[in-house]
């Protein structure tokens, strides 16, 4: 058709707004010596200190991977937050730390954007998986968020 072409310019403009991005352990293991509300409390103080932001959460609970909050604002994430009231089930977190890293790549990476990750770092084994197996499966999670990441924290249990 005269007057149409076969490609059209589309663009959009990223939001300006940082992303502080959450990985909670909420598993057996981190819910011993109270570090599920320590952590829970540590996350709260600093989603004020920075409440401009979009907060996102992805929890691991009952042997799941969830996410609990996606693109909310302070007020929300903190809601999102104190409704975490126990610990229990296994320790997927390799597999929360790519479901993660993949969400993060989705959303794009911005320069003052934050990562928080609260756990033990005790991996449950694939089923056969040796102890060797499961500690680098884990550092090669780990490496991929560290490389693709400006700001990371990580808050973890007294050993």
């Amino acid at each position: 058709m005269p007057g149409r072409t076969a490609m059209q310019l589309r663009y959009s403009l990223p939001s300006g707004k940082r992303n502080l991005w959450c990985f909670l352990d909420a598993s057996r293991s981190t819910g011993m010596s109270q570090f599920l509300n320590a952590a829970r409390d540590a996350i709260i103080g600093l989603a004020r200190s920075a409440s401009s932001a979009r907060f996102h959460l992805i929890i691991l609970e009952g042997g799941r991977i969830r996410w609990k909050a996606w693109n909310l604002t302070a007020r929300r994430f903190e809601a999102a937050l104190l409704e975490l009231k126990e610990a229990s089930g296994k320790s997927l977190i390799i597999e929360a730390l790519k479901t993660l890293q993949r969400a993060m790549l989705r959303k794009g990476n911005k320069p003052g954007d934050r990562l928080v990750i609260a756990s033990d770092g005790l991996a449950s084994p694939a089923p056969a998986e040796k102890p060797a197996q499961t500690l680098h499966r884990l550092r090669h999670a780990l490496g991929r968020i560290v490389r693709s990441q400006n700001s990371i924290a990580w808050i973890h249990p007294p050993p």
